[in-house]
Parts: C-alpha cells; sequence; structure tokens
C-alpha cells in the first residue's frame, strides 16, 4: 500500500462516507484481513451502528480518503467479516511501518 498521510481537522462526521475507520478497543485494533495481510479498515460509519461517530476524531486524510479514530467501548464485541481485532503492541510484523505509525498516532491522539 501507498501511504500518503496528511494530519488534519474535521468536525463533522458523515455516517454514510467511506473513510477508513481506527477502531480501538482496549490495546487492540479491529483490521480488515486479507490472507496474511492486514489492512486499514474502510467502511461507511453507518455499516456500524453500535458506534457513536459523534465521539469520534478525525485523524487525517491517509492517500485522499478521511481517517477517523474512536474507542469501541459497545457491550457486544463488533463483528465484521474479514477482520478481527489486532494487539497493536505486539502486532508491528502484521502492518508496514508507515501503517503502524498512523495506528500508533491515532491511539495517542485518543488518549
Amino acid at each position: 500500500m501507498n501511504v500518503n498521510f496528511q494530519f488534519n481537522y474535521r468536525k463533522d462526521i458523515p455516517p454514510d462516507e467511506n473513510a477508513y475507520w481506527f477502531i480501538f478497543r482496549n490495546e487492540d485494533i479491529l483490521v480488515l484481513t486479507d490472507e496474511n495481510a492486514t489492512k486499514p479498515l474502510l467502511i461507511e460509519a453507518r455499516i456500524i451502528p453500535q458506534l457513536d461517530i459523534e465521539k469520534a476524531l478525525h485523524i487525517g486524510m491517509l492517500n485522499s480518503i478521511q481517517c477517523y479514530a474512536i474507542f469501541d467501548h459497545s457491550e457486544n464485541e463488533i463483528e465484521i467479516p474479514d477482520t478481527e481485532w489486532v494487539p497493536l503492541r505486539s502486532s508491528i510484523g502484521k502492518f508496514s511501518y508507515e501503517m503502524f505509525q498512523i495506528y500508533g498516532r491515532a491511539r495517542q491522539l485518543l488518549l
């Protein structure tokens, strides 16, 4: 994946916008899995009704696509086909170096 990331801020999040979502649950992040590779989750927020997008943080743009970060505090763990929860700290080998940096930055901004 070619990585061109720009930090910026946007206040309103359209629920039907196709965007990269960095969804964290404790120390894990929800990622799209494609065989042995992991990719950022590119979805519309409306397909995950348990997320309160009012609490999401716009963190920038990745290859001209908006990026948002949020903690999942829902009672039921989010389940989306072809995704898995991956521990961020112990998964540096699962992501490219650039994506690991973006995931880490998104997590820091949420604190």
